[in-house]
């Protein structure tokens, strides 16, 4: 559930470290509430882990003597522990994302890389759990890439989900492979159509997509 090696491309712009490093270095830009204690708001995405709750062979073998549904007994947990929570309407991941660029949850905690596609500032994710010290690995949008060919725009991470596919483009680009889309990325191509996308007319479009269609070939040439 996410872009096809998406963590991979940004590999070379994150780091690790443990989760609670990470939140006590973000308390420099703290929000404090009205007592004044200086808190933390992280969003989760809880989708992913139900999903694979509700996939494990003995919940389905026992779901008829298992009890409530876990997603109400996760509700539960919430509400017992104090988190706020919600549902979202539709992808939980946009509503993170959203939440981020708003600047009202400091990061997003998920497994599915979309949400660095859909804009979120930063995205940790789990690496590893080793005696209950969580390690994550942390992407911060507009950090610079080790990789200075391969700029990691809003452009470029949609170039890349249009090729090499992901949820919503299942497989990609027909026989476009990561290499000829990892080479796509060296140029100003991403961007160059996310302002095509955001900013030419209908008159226009058709143009701008042959002239796309030109560079494409050459490239994979």
């Amino acid at each position: 559930m996410s872009i096809t090696d998406l963590w991979k491309l940004v590999s070379l712009t994150i780091y690790g470290q443990t989760l609670t490093v990470f939140t006590l270095e973000g308390l420099r830009g703290h929000v404090q509430d009205e007592g004044g204690i200086s808190m933390m708001t992280i969003g989760v995405d809880t989708s992913a882990w139900l999903y694979v709750v509700c996939k494990l062979q003995a919940f389905q073998f026992g779901h008829a003597q298992s009890g409530e549904n876990p997603v109400m007994d996760s509700d539960e947990l919430l509400n017992i522990f104090g988190f706020t929570w919600s549902t979202a309407k539709g992808e939980a991941k946009d509503d993170l994302a959203f939440l981020s660029k708003a600047g009202r949850i400091v990061a997003v905690l998920t497994e599915d890389s979309d949400a660095i596609l859909f804009g979120a500032e930063r995205v940790l994710h789990l690496a590893d759990n080793n005696n209950g010290t969580f390690k994550v690995n942390v992407y911060h949008a507009g950090a610079p890439s080790k990789d200075l060919q391969v700029p990691l725009t809003t452009g470029h991470l949609l170039l890349w989900a249009m090729l090499h596919g992901g949820d919503y483009n299942p497989g990609g680009l027909a026989e476009c492979g990561g290499q000829v889309a990892q080479a796509l990325l060296k140029g100003d191509l991403g961007d160059s159509l996310m302002h095509v996308v955001t900013s030419a007319t209908p008159v226009q479009l058709p143009m701008y997509t042959e002239e796309g269609r030109e560079v494409i070939d050459l490239t994979a040439d």
